[in-house]
């Protein structure tokens, strides 16, 4: 009876195992929030649906950061989530007039949560790429675009003399929710919400992609995130935007 008691005991213990294996692999406790409908932090703090952040903790922690920091007028603004938030645009451009307002884990609703403290100092220039973590969460495309409209308006209200530049979503590489098909659909409403509206959109999908299709090896280790090479190739794209001559409205 004690040999039935350990073998039984030995057998749930592997499968304890091996359950907390495959969730690890799959993205730890929030792939299990979301496979389960558990809702995040900030979900339990707002009743605005679909709120949503990867790292509500973090967010918030920028956002009153930015809140407080000195408002300078005319400044080149990097807006989006942790890939935007993950690089020194200053230093790679050797341009103090750029700041960052990247925030990891942010998506198109928490943007409009707190983009008055971005276009409230009047900035000159804005290159926003943001969406992966909307299609992370299973945001249609159309919710998606719809935010980028709102967006979009709250821009032009506020500060009208600003030059918006709409970057397109990055590939993804062996991600367990977010596939390039609904990247490559999205980037494709991006660049015609863009012509409509007349605002620039910058292709940047196309040059950090490798042979199959997805996010090159050498710009990004985990498939989502970028290298400094990554930093490297974004700024060869976007270089010649950031000075004042004529350029089109797509790319």
């Amino acid at each position: 009876m004690k040999k039935v008691l350990i073998l039984s005991l030995m057998i749930n213990l592997f499968f304890i195992i091996a359950f907390g294996y495959l969730i690890n692999r799959r993205g730890g406790i929030n792939y299990l929030k979301t496979k389960i409908g558990i809702s995040s932090t900030s979900q339990k703090n707002h009743n605005k649906p679909g709120w949503y952040y990867t790292n509500y903790k973090y967010w918030k922690e920028k956002k009153t950061l930015f809140e407080i920091l000195p408002k300078k007028t005319g400044q080149i603004v990097f807006v989006g989530n942790s890939i935007t938030d993950g690089c020194e645009w200053s230093e790679l451009f050797d341009n103090p007039n750029i700041i960052n307002r990247g925030i990891g884990g942010d998506n198109t609703e928490g943007l409009l949560e707190r983009l008055n403290d971005i276009t409230i100092s009047k900035p000159k220039k804005v290159f926003l790429e943001i969406g992966i973590n909307d299609l992370g969460i299973q945001l249609s495309t159309n919710e998606i675009i719809s935010n980028y409209g709102k967006i979009i308006d709250q821009i032009e209200k506020e500060s009208p003399n600003c030059q918006l530049f709409i970057q397109s979503v990055l590939p993804t590489r062996n991600h367990h929710i977010i596939k390039n098909d609904s990247v490559i659909v999205l980037n494709q409403k991006l660049k015609d919400l863009s012509a409509k509206r007349k605002i620039n959109y910058i292709n940047l999908y196309d040059s950090f992609t490798d042979s199959d299709g997805n996010l090159s090896e050498k710009y990004s280790i985990d498939g989502i995130h970028l290298l400094g090479q990554g930093y490297l190739q974004w700024k060869d794209l976007i270089n010649n935007y950031l000075y004042d001559k004529e350029i089109g409205k797509s790319n």
